[in-house]
């Protein structure tokens, strides 16, 4: 008998069985690979909203139903309110997650991989139609462009240091860093001439 306690017991095939299987099933002496079964398993198929098998029939659903009620879910009570992601989302940040490393990961590096940069990025590539705003050049059939969203005309480099952004927090409440009109859509080459007033080779 299977380890298993639920369903039929559990008697696992052995190497020479295995491969009889696949060869029985291989090519074209698969079944599925037959046109007539192939027609139909796709009538069979037909009007399930892409779901396999058969829907179940509406007494099948009552009786069901009626075998459910009164019987306690085993999930019944496990859901997490707000107030309990939050404490065990607080309860995993910074020095208290089992990953912490004494906080090697750069400012610069979080607020670029935050969710808020990335919504910042998009809102720029969909006002500029996602295309460079230097060379004009953007991704089509055959060529694809890499864009950037580049901070301009104050860098950002510039508002960090003006702020005084010492932490992902603070910088999620810096309205500047995150204003759409303060920044614009750049290709990688075109953006790679803005570093240090020279080009990243």
């Amino acid at each position: 008998m299977s380890k298993f306690q639920k369903g039929h017991a559990h008697y696992p095939r052995s190497e020479a069985g295995k491969l009889a299987m696949r060869e029985k099933m291989s090519g074209d002496k698969n079944p599925a690979k037959r046109p007539e079964v192939r027609k139909k398993i796709s009538e069979k198929r037909k009007g399930n909203n892409g779901r396999l098998g058969i829907p179940h029939s509406e007494e099948t659903k009552r009786k069901m139903s009626a075998a459910h009620k009164g019987k306690k879910k085993e999930w019944a009570g496990k859901f997490i309110t707000e107030e309990g992601r939050k404490r065990i989302s607080e309860s995993k940040m910074g020095s208290k997650n089992s990953n912490w490393k004494g906080g090697i990961t750069s400012l610069d590096f979080q607020i670029r991989n935050s969710a808020r940069y990335r919504h910042w990025r998009w809102n720029i590539f969909k006002r500029d139609n996602f295309t460079c705003q230097e060379c004009g050049s953007r991704s089509r059939p055959g060529k694809a462009v890499y864009l950037e969203g580049h901070h301009t005309p104050k860098s950002f480099s510039k508002i960090v240091q003006e702020y005084s952004i010492k932490t992902l927090e603070h910088a999620f409440f810096c309205k500047e860093l995150w204003d759409i009109n303060n920044g614009k859509t750049l290709c990688n080459q075109c953006h790679s001439l803005t570093k240090y007033g020279r080009p990243n080779n």
